[in-house]
């Protein structure tokens, strides 16, 4: 804690227009503040209400603005802005939450926060469960992994809902606006727009790595690196190497990559592969106008949804060709990839094979 140090049930409440803990540095974690106790439950919190915690940094490891360790965190309003850490969580970092604590982000801002590893806002991990609510932004982080939230362990889950947004954060690898590798994102609402990496919007991987889409809007986002074109996949959310995502509503729209516009599965002889679960909602290809999904590639590239290998010879607007024994695992209960523009029918599939399935509403 290079500004304040905070346990054994300390409370810490910053509530003013002008107050501020800035320009500190720790050599271990919290360069602005550190919350630390050695179990779950000791009752050691930080509520931040107005004011700012800008500008600290630390030399080693985590949480550039905030750090804690089991102490409950919770963001009212005010900012958490221009704070950097070399590891994890350039803004705030949340470890060893243990079973059942909860962290609260109901308002304010996170913004223009750096790490070189993961979380450029936040970084959750170690059993933490942390809510994004309200009119709660996070954004202009920058990370190698998760340039807005990353979520991390099987133990960990975020869930965003009313009118919160992740916007135009920039991860240099993987999830411009959020990675998620093993733990549960739950969306309930708000938006997920105008992020930059690998899987521009949601990058979601790692068994049982989870991402369910109940409701808001993932738009806007763009997938692109370096590398070749499969890392430049997936422009609103990708999902590899065992992750699922399950969507339930809202809009996936106007998001741009090489290939797979708005959605990437990657195939298990690749990457890992992932499971794509469609009960409801709308995935827009082309024709859609400002809503469309886009993809640059050439041949099979996948406006709206991509899956499989990179053979076959079919445009289609949806998906690309997908062959047998590519074990791509898709599930659609419905027909909504909203595609005015194709003149292919929604199904069945261009090419056909054991694992493209549609199912009835009900099942899976």
């Amino acid at each position: 804690g290079g500004g304040i140090r905070a346990t054994g049930g300390a409370q810490v409440v910053i509530n003013g227009a002008g107050a501020e803990v800035s320009y500190n540095c720790a050599s271990w974690v919290g360069g602005g503040i550190a919350l630390h106790d050695n179990a779950p439950n000791k009752g050691t919190k930080l509520r931040l209400i107005n004011g700012s915690v800008h500008d600290n940094s630390v030399t080693v490891h985590d949480g550039g603005g905030i750090a804690t360790e089991y102490g409950i965190v919770e963001i009212q309003g005010g900012t958490v802005t221009k704070n950097y850490a070399p590891t994890n969580g350039g803004g705030i970092h949340y470890s060893n939450g243990g079973a059942g604590l909860t962290a609260t982000i109901s308002g304010g801002s996170i913004t223009e926060n750096r790490t070189g590893g993961t979380g450029g806002g936040i970084n959750i991990a170690s059993g933490w469960s942390v809510t994004m609510s309200g009119n709660a932004v996070i954004s202009g982080n920058t990370a190698q992994q998760g340039g807005g939230v990353a979520i991390f362990e099987n133990t960990t889950t975020f869930m965003m809902s009313g009118t919160a947004a992740i916007s135009n954060n920039t991860a240099s690898s993987f999830g411009g606006g959020i990675v998620i590798k093993q733990g549960t994102a739950v969306m309930d609402g708000g938006t997920i727009s105008n992020n930059r990496g690998i899987g521009g919007g949601v990058f979601v991987a790692e068994s049982p790595g989870t991402f369910t889409m109940n409701n808001g809007d993932i738009t806007g986002n763009s997938s692109s690196s370096s590398g070749s074109d499969i890392n430049n996949s997936g422009g609103g959310i990708r999902i590899s190497s065992g992750g699922t995502f399950i969507m339930y509503g809202g809009s996936i729209a106007a998001n741009t990559a090489t290939y797979g516009g708005g959605v990437r599965v990657d195939y298990f002889g690749v990457s890992g592969g992932g499971t794509f679960i469609k009960r409801s909602g709308t995935i827009y290809g082309t024709g859609a106008g400002t809503d469309s999904n886009s993809a640059t590639g050439t041949g099979n590239k996948g406006n709206a949804v991509i899956a499989g290998d990179d053979t076959g010879s079919s445009t289609g607007s949806k998906h690309r060709n997908q062959t047998a024994g590519s074990d791509v695992r898709m599930y659609f209960c419905d027909t909504d990839i909203n595609d005015p523009g194709s003149t292919t029918p929604y199904f069945p599939f261009e090419n056909t094979s054991s694992a493209w399935s549609l199912i009835p509403p009900g099942g899976r």
